[in-house]
C-alpha cells in the first residue's frame, strides 16, 4: 500500500478530490467546538515558541482556516497543488524511520523496510543532520493578540508566556506550578466563579499556557491569567500543595506506555532516557520556594505574551487588541 502511495499516486478525479477536501474542512471546523481550548493554546504558544508555531501552522487554527479556503477552490486547481506537494514529499530525501517489533520478527521487518526504501526516489539521509532546513528563516517572538471568529456561542481562551526548555532546571518546578495553579486557583476562578466548563495551565515545550474551555467570559478570563502569576508569587505553598501538584505530574509521566509507542519519545522529540530520569528527579525534588521563585521569574510581567480567543463575533474586545489582520473567520 505504501509503495502504491509513494510510487503510483492517483490524482485524476477532480470531483472526488474536491469532495475529500470539503469533508476534511468540515471535520476540522466541527472539531473546534469539542477541542477549541487546544486550538487556542497552540495559537497562543505559536507567538512565542518556534515548535509551537509549526504545530499551529500544520494542525492548528491556521490549518483549519486554510482547509476552509481550499474547500472553496476548484478541484482541478487542488489536484495541481497536491501533485506539486507529492513531488516534494513522496521521496526519501527527508525520511526518518522507526521500527517497533519483537526480536523474532526483526530481520523480516528490517528487510521489508529496506526493500520499500530502495524503491523510492531520492536519497535517504544518514542522520538528522542530512535533512535540509531553511536556515534563512529565523523565528521571532512577538506580542500577539488573536481573535478567531467562529459560528457558535461559546469561547475558548488561552494565554502563553515564554519559559525554558525541557532540560533546564526550572522546567520541573514550572510543570508542578502549572498543576498547582490549575487546581488551587484557576479552577475556582474560571469554572466555579466564571462559569466555564473548565480551565487550567500546562507547562512544557518552552511555554506555560493558561486555557479555558467553553467559557461564557472573554476579557475577564485574561484578567484571571494575569492574577494567577501574582497569586503564585505571593503565596506560601504548603507541603501538601506541592505534593498534590507533583502527584498529578507523575500521573502523566508514569502512565503506561503501550508496546507500539516504546522508544517514540526519543525518536520524535530527542528526549532520551537519561534526560527523562533527570527531569523526573527534579520534579520529585521541587519545594514550595521553587514555585514562588519561578512564578516571580516567568509569570510576572513576561517579556512577550501570546493571547488567543476563539469565539463568536463580539464587541468591546479592545483590551484583547482585536484587529482585522489578527482576525480570522471560519465559514459556517
Amino acid at each position: 500500500l505504501w509503495n502504491l502511495i509513494f510510487e503510483d499516486l492517483h490524482l485524476k478525479d477532480s470531483n472526488r478530490v474536491s469532495t475529500l477536501v470539503k469533508m476534511s474542512a468540515t471535520g476540522a471546523s466541527n472539531g473546534i467546538a469539542h477541542s477549541g481550548h487546544r486550538y487556542a493554546m497552540a495559537c497562543a504558544a505559536g507567538a512565542i515558541n518556534p515548535a509551537s508555531a509549526l504545530s499551529e501552522m500544520y494542525s492548528g487554527m491556521q490549518h483549519v482556516n486554510l482547509l476552509s479556503k481550499l474547500s472553496m477552490q476548484d478541484g482541478v486547481v487542488l489536484m495541481t497543488k497536491l501533485k506539486t506537494l507529492a513531488s516534494l514529499l513522496l521521496n526519501k530525501n527527508c525520511i526518518k524511520v522507526a521500527l517497533n517489533t519483537v526480536p523474532e520478527s526483526r530481520d523480516q521487518l528490517v528487510k521489508g523496510t529496506e526493500s520499500f526504501l530502495s524503491h523510492l526516489s531520492g536519497t535517504c539521509p544518514a542522520s538528522m543532520s542530512g535533512i535540509p532546513s531553511n536556515k534563512n528563516t529565523i523565528f521571532q517572538t512577538e506580542n500577539r493578540k488573536m481573535h478567531h471568529v467562529v459560528p457558535f456561542p461559546i469561547n475558548f481562551t488561552a494565554q502563553s508566556v515564554p519559559t525554558v526548555p525541557y532540560t533546564h532546571e526550572d522546567a520541573a518546578p514550572l510543570r508542578v506550578l502549572a498543576s498547582v495553579l490549575s487546581s488551587k486557583f484557576l479552577h475556582t476562578e474560571i469554572r466555579e466563579k466564571g462559569g466555564a466548563y473548565g480551565g487550567g495551565a500546562l507547562a512544557g515545550s518552552g511555554t506555560l499556557t493558561y486555557y479555558s474551555y467553553r467559557d461564557p467570559k472573554n476579557i475577564e478570563t485574561f484578567t484571571v491569567y494575569r492574577r494567577a502569576g501574582e497569586w503564585a508569587a505571593e503565596r506560601n505553598f504548603t507541603e501538601k500543595d506541592v505534593e498534590e501538584g507533583q502527584l498529578r505530574v507523575f500521573q502523566k509521566l508514569d502512565e503506561p506506555v503501550t508496546p507500539g509507542h516504546r522508544g517514540l519519545r526519543d525518536f520524535l522529540s530527542g528526549i532520551d532516557d537519561q534526560m527523562f530520569r533527570e527531569h523526573r528527579i527534579r520534579i520529585k525534588s521541587v519545594v514550595g520556594d521553587d514555585l514562588v521563585r519561578v512564578a516571580d521569574k516567568y509569570l510576572i510581567d513576561p517579556s512577550v505574551l501570546g493571547r488567543t480567543l476563539i469565539g463568536p463575533a463580539q464587541t468591546g474586545l479592545d483590551d484583547l487588541g482585536r484587529s482585522e489582520e489578527h482576525t480570522s473567520e471560519l465559514q459556517s
